[in-house]
């Protein structure tokens, strides 16, 4: 049987066979470190080596370029990508012997489909150059510490009618062509596809919806449009590749945002033929926080919320989030050792976060605070609102107390995050990242932090 067969037997097989998803309280460090999968691909990756799946520069473009017919990528001196995509594979798959056969075929998916979504987005560019006549006014950004409620804050706020939220599918797959209008069963092709990927996902990570899940309609991050360009914070989330994040922070972010802004006018343009109106949209995206220069200078107009919490809290959710999602691609993970990349990644990321603001006019920023949110999100609403002059009738306030009445924190399980996970401690963290929370006037926060002894566990 050939190795596209075998996989697409063994996926078809995983929902008969995924892990009963019980609101446990714990993800513990033996399942962080070597993680399970579902028994139908524990055997694909014993019966395959990865190294047996190609996934090279030539194999993706091949692979993007048979899957849309097109072999046009664009402006490859304004908006690059097969550097990104060279250094993104280099590093996915040097630690061949800890890549997992699903893992290394499922990488090559994202990034075929990612090359794909290029070379629709610069054909339909070409065949409708008036795209870019597309004004973006006034954009609502969300930006952020990881784990501060901005997902909630976000996808209360797309219920409003004023605003427009980037959806999971379309972000993935921006352009609607003609073939995939309707898929036979009335459906857009692209949410079909979506649904498959999320599907699949649930039932190889059935904890990952008690920390963080995206579904095929959830407004979600931007940063999954500059996916086309290789330079996207979003593979790093999804697969171990630190070297790649590296180069990615290097990297000049006005292009990346120049693409961003492409990416949101085709969706704008779309939206005009079928019909609906130009509305203003509403982002959401942490990884930009240290590079507001950047999004000003090609959102000029852009408005930004910016969500506040306690470093040392944010550290063990945000770390178990990472490890988790890992999981798919890897066969262990060093959880001591991400820790240790973790404190020095996040201190470099808070200390920007500070130095823009700094130099950065604070009359286009509304700062909140994560407890704010917490206890009473409705009011943190009404600010914001305020803040972008937005006013709210009857229907609108409706629809955002029935998303947040159908989204209440701890909805499908309560986790408990423990520093010591990770061999990190509350207060080596504290002399590292109070300065943060001392400039923002962030509350403390209570975290978990686990002793080990020769008698056992003694919790602080």
């Amino acid at each position: 049987m050939c190795n596209a067969a075998l996989l697409s037997l063994a996926i078809s097989l995983v929902p008969l066979f995924s892990f009963f998803n019980s609101k446990v309280q714990q993800i513990g460090p033996i399942e962080l470190s070597n993680p399970r999968v579902p028994w139908p691909l524990s055997v694909y990756n014993e019966y395959r080596e990865a190294s047996e799946i190609p996934l090279t520069e030539e194999s993706v473009i091949h692979a993007a370029t048979n899957r849309t017919g097109l072999n046009y990528f664009g402006d490859e001196y304004q908006f690059p990508f097969r550097n990104g995509l060279r250094v993104l594979l280099s590093d996915a798959t040097q630690d061949s012997k800890n890549m997992s056969a699903f893992g290394k075929a499922y990488l090559s998916d994202i990034a075929t489909q990612a090359v794909a979504s290029r070379l629709q987005m610069h054909d339909l560019l070409a065949r409708h150059p008036e795209i870019m006549d597309e004004e973006i006014d006034r954009p609502v950004w969300i930006i952020g510490t990881p784990r501060s409620g901005s997902t909630h804050l976000h996808r209360t706020l797309s219920q409003h009618k004023a605003f427009r939220a980037p959806k999971h599918f379309e972000l993935l797959e921006p352009v609607l062509t003609d073939s995939d209008r309707q898929d036979g069963k009335g459906k857009d092709a692209r949410w079909t596809r979506c649904k498959t990927r999320t599907d699949l996902l649930k039932h190889l990570r059935p904890k990952l919806s008690m920390m963080h899940w995206d579904d095929v309609d959830d407004a979600v991050e931007e940063p999954l449009a500059m996916m086309p360009m290789f330079r996207s914070p979003s593979f790093a989330n999804a697969i171990p590749v630190r070297q790649y994040l590296a180069w990615y922070l290097y990297q000049s972010k006005t292009e990346e945002f120049q693409y961003l802004e492409m990416v949101l006018k085709v969706l704008q343009w779309q939206d005009v033929q079928q019909g609906k109106p130009r509305r203003r949209w509403i982002l959401r995206a942490q990884p930009h926080t240290p590079h507001l220069p950047f999004l000003w200078r090609v959102f000029p107009s852009a408005e930004l919320v910016h969500l506040h919490r306690d470093p040392v809290a944010v550290t063990p959710a945000y770390l178990t989030l990472l490890a988790y999602s890992h999981g798919i691609f890897s066969k262990h993970i060093d959880l001591h050792d991400m820790g240790e990349w973790w404190v020095s990644f996040f201190d470099s990321f808070l200390h920007k976060a500070v130095g823009v603001r700094e130099f950065n006019p604070d009359e286009k920023v509304l700062d909140v605070q994560f407890a704010d949110l917490v206890e009473d999100d409705l009011e943190v609403v009404k600010r914001v609102l305020e803040f972008a002059e937005e006013e709210a009738n009857d229907a609108d306030w409706q629809n955002m107390k029935n998303h947040i009445a159908n989204n209440e924190r701890y909805r499908d399980g309560h986790l408990e995050y423990d520093l010591s996970t990770f061999n990190l401690h509350e207060s080596d963290l504290r002399l590292k990242f109070d300065f943060y929370r001392e400039h923002f006037h962030v509350p403390k926060e209570a975290v978990k932090e686990t002793l080990v002894s020769d008698g056992g566990h003694d919790e602080l």
